[in-house]
């Protein structure tokens, strides 16, 4: 059985961070074809490269020798893709959640298209999940998400931290600009269900302050939650960029929301596995303008 990169990537994974089910995280995949790679690797060693405990996966001495090869194996690949990428590729594959595809695509083609114009642009929509799932297997070079513990142990670089806001129908609060975490307890609640992210953080910050809010309707799409609030259905806790349409004709009224202020965090994912592209850097200032100008940062 030969030897292939995939298993010695995901050997080192393991190796760095003393743990199957951590570095599944880091590298996007399951924890089970994770320990597919890994065995297929000591078949054809012929070699036990790890031994688990309680608290983790530790080296074997032989994996320890091996280690060191495999260091050395990774670098040359990666520094030969890096050489070889710096010769042909002109091809950015960037990937958004539906939430950022709504009103962000425009900019990011025209950003290319003004800043590094030999570059061709290929814009892709997908669920974080699937999203995280390309990066790691080198199908997309830039991902543009909410931040996640599954994104981390790639290349990461904060964007922006977004405030929820209590968005209701047009006319719904009359001149109320700001009102406290815990006058939420007072509206019926349109939210995505768990484990989605927002749905978290809101639940975290009200057990922390103790206020009980009125959960109606558990709803995974922006575009339903928006046409439940149109229709008075409830009201939803949503960042105000994506809706800037609806807001601005008066079909929808935000509130800030302010002790505490829910925040989320926006990520760029860059591919650990593909040829670096230029203009990456270039679409990550002009998304951070962006927000900044939106008063959002």
């Amino acid at each position: 059985m030969s030897l292939s990169f995939r298993q010695i990537e995901c050997f080192l994974a393991v190796a760095d961070a003393a743990s199957f089910s951590r570095a599944a995280i880091g590298l996007g995949v399951t924890q089970s074809a994770l320990s597919r790679h890994i065995k297929e690797l000591e078949g054809a060693l012929v070699a036990q490269l790890f031994y688990r405990n309680g608290r983790g996966a530790l080296l074997t001495e032989q994996g320890r020798l091996f280690y060191e090869r495999a260091r050395d194996i990774h670098a040359n690949m990666q520094s030969a893709r890096q050489e070889l990428g710096k010769i042909g590729n002109n091809q950015c594959v960037i990937a958004l959640t539906p939430t950022f595809s709504r009103f962000i695509s425009a900019l990011v083609v025209r950003t290319l298209a003004e800043r590094v114009p030999h570059v061709q642009v290929r814009l892709v929509e997908a669920l974080s999940s699937h999203i995280l799932e390309w990066l790691a297997s080198g199908r997309v070079d830039l991902a543009l998400i909410y931040d996640t513990p599954a994104a981390h142990g790639q290349q990461i670089e904060t964007v922006v931290k977004e405030r929820l806001h209590l968005i209701g129908p047009g006319d719904a609060f009359g001149g109320v600009r700001q009102i406290p975490f815990a006058a939420l307890a007072d509206y019926p609640l349109i939210m995505p269900g768990q484990p989605h992210g927002a749905r978290r953080l809101i639940d975290q910050l009200a057990a922390e302050c103790g206020v009980s809010l009125k959960h109606v309707l558990d709803v995974d799409s922006l575009g339903a939650i928006v046409d439940l609030i149109r229709s008075r259905m409830g009201f939803g806790l949503l960042p105000v960029l994506p809706l800037q349409t609806e807001l601005r004709a008066r079909e929808l009224q935000s509130v800030e929301i302010i002790d505490p202020t829910p925040l989320r965090s926006i990520i760029a994912v860059t591919g650990k596995h593909r040829a670096p592209v230029r203009g990456i850097n270039d679409i990550i200032r002009a998304v951070k303008t962006l927000f900044a100008q939106a008063q959002l940062a």
